[in-house]
Formats: structure tokens, C-alpha cells, sequence
């Protein structure tokens, strides 16, 4: 239950913002991704679409498209899901 409720707590902080100006990117130099990657990961792991992720970072469907793909393969996720879980287990969100 205790990780159910420390999940909820991550999707709350990172699922409220719509903005990208709002989503908190913390320093993620060490593990090689950039500003725009940590915004759409924590979007993807709120359950954004790739469409709506894109309106919010300020690119293109296809960017996001293959960002994300990026991000799954760095993280060995087989999903949207998968690798929003991944990330929060490894502390990148």
C-alpha cells in the first residue's frame, strides 16, 4: 500500500502542471538527458498523450514519438507505462 500511495504522490506532483514552464525539471546531467526529456517523462508518466505532450513542450508529435521510444529503449521499458514506472523506481522522476 505504501508504494501505491508513494506512486499516487509522484503522479500528483508531476500531473498537475500543464505548462511546461510549471513541470519541475530537476538535474538530470548525470544520466544524460536533457531538459526536454525529463519535461516528457514526466508528462508520459502522468499518462499524457504524445499529441498533448508535444503542444506542451512546444515540438512536433514525431519529436515526442521518438523521444519517447528514446527514453523506453535507455530505460528497457516495453510501454508508456512500463517506462514511467521505471523511472520513478531508478529516481529520475
Amino acid at each position: 500500500m505504501a508504494a501505491v500511495r508513494k506512486w499516487a504522490k509522484v503522479l500528483f506532483e508531476y500531473g498537475t502542471p500543464l505548462s511546461p514552464a510549471l513541470v519541475p525539471v530537476r538535474e538530470t546531467r548525470s544520466r544524460g538527458l536533457s531538459p526536454r526529456d525529463q519535461r516528457i517523462l514526466s508528462m508520459l508518466a502522468t499518462g499524457l498523450s504524445d499529441q498533448v505532450i508535444a503542444r506542451h513542450c512546444g515540438c512536433s508529435t514525431r519529436t515526442v514519438e521518438r523521444r519517447v521510444r528514446w527514453l523506453s529503449d535507455r530505460l528497457g521499458a516495453s510501454s508508456r507505462f512500463q517506462a514511467g514506472a521505471e523511472a520513478v523506481r531508478r529516481g529520475w522522476l
